[in-house]
Formats: C-alpha cells, structure tokens, sequence
C-alpha cells in the first residue's frame, strides 16, 4: 500500500553498554547482540574482535530448530540456548558476549533465576504471592503477564489464583506433533486438573484485566 514508502532507520554503533536497563529486556541490547553474533560491524578492531561472526546458516539453523521447537516461550533465553546446543564449540565466546549485554550465561531456554531486571518466570512453588501485573517504565511491560514454569510431577495438578481481578489462566505445553509449547487449557481463576508427566515442563500464564496493579496468590493442588 502506500504507505510501504515510509520507515526508519537506526544504528547499531556504537554497541548500547551503557542501556538504561541492559539485559534481555532491552530491544538496543538484543538487537546489538544478534549483530554480533551472526554480522561484522564496520568499527575498529577492538569493536570486531568481540563479534562470532557465526553466519546466516547458524542463524537459520537455530530459528528453525530449537528455538521454535522448546517449550519455552520463543525469547532471546531460548535462541541463545540454542545456539549453544548448535555450535557448543562457541559458547565460551557467547558467554562472554552475553556478560557484555548485562546477561548471565544462558543454558536454560526458560532462562533461569538469576537474570536482571527479573526472572522471565516464576518457578512453581506449592503456595506463593505473584505481582500478576506491574506498571510504570520501570516494569518494561514485563509484569503485564506473569509466566509460571511448572515441572509434571507424573501426577495431576490443578492451578487455582486467589487475586480481586479475577484473571485468566493460560496453560502451554506439549501436544504430539506439534513443535514448541500449544495452549491445552484456558479459564478464569483456575485450571486443571491436568496430567503433568513427570520431568516435562508447562507454562502457566496469569493475565489480569484493566490497568491496576494486582497481586495474586498461586496455589498448585496435587491429585
């Protein structure tokens, strides 16, 4: 249409060390960080020595492969995961690449606890209060929903959430033949029960309506 002649540019030099907030929540730090692991940058050679230069093939590769694949959430935690598991060779480089962009090394698609500014999800504990939404530029967005992972114990569980605002529950996880997490139930307040096979991972989303600040309490029932 016509407005395809619109746009607009930006640069990725120089690299963003001093990100407001650096980490995986920063659009400047995530895209920079992409560039250097599969493009060279025209910069000087201290600048080109911290790039992998690891090409559109390993890019392709992982976009199409674990990345899309794992029952995490597609984020940059599972790309870099990936990438990893592709090209084990490098990731002493990645590591140290990462540390620059304000990330501790990544092994878990999920991403871990000790990320900054917060943890992409909550682990699953039996009883636990979950600030179900944040606001305010501080948050990054990052507490409109919050992500619970949820490990199958080979039982039944059932997740119920205690919060005014009465929000919706969202289940992910495998479903046979189809790659990356799939939406196996959605309600309000509770979900469940469900069969949680041992060792395999769920996503539970918890969404609560309006613009307030909600605090709700996660409670997971065993059968």
């Amino acid at each position: 249409g016509p407005q395809q002649a619109q746009g607009f540019s930006f640069t990725l030099l120089p690299r963003p060390w001093a990100a407001p907030v650096p980490g995986y929540a920063s659009e400047r730090a995530v895209h920079s960080l992409l560039f250097d692991l599969f493009g060279r940058r025209e910069a000087a050679a201290a600048d080109e020595a911290a790039e992998l230069q690891l090409g559109m093939g390993a890019l392709f590769d992982v976009l199409h492969g674990a990345h899309a694949q794992e029952l995490a959430f597609t984020s940059l935690f599972s790309f870099i995961a990936g990438l990893k598991q592709l090209r084990p060779q490098a990731s002493p480089a990645v590591d140290a690449l990462c540390a620059a962009y304000g990330l501790v090394p990544i092994d878990d698609p999920f991403g871990g606890s000790a990320i900054a500014p917060s943890p992409l999800y909550a682990e699953w504990a039996s009883s636990h209060s979950l600030l179900a939404r944040r606001d305010g530029a501080e948050a990054l967005a990052l507490g409109r929903r919050r992500f619970v992972r949820i490990r199958g114990t080979g039982g039944r569980l059932r997740a119920t959430v205690d919060c005014l605002q009465a929000p919706q529950l969202s289940l992910y996880g495998r479903r046979e033949g189809t790659p990356g997490p799939s939406l196996l139930a959605r309600a309000r307040q509770h979900v469940g029960p469900w069969l949680a096979y041992a060792g395999e991972d769920y996503t539970l989303t918890i969404a609560t309506p309006g613009d307030a600040e909600a605090t709700c309490v996660l409670h997971m029932h065993s059968f």
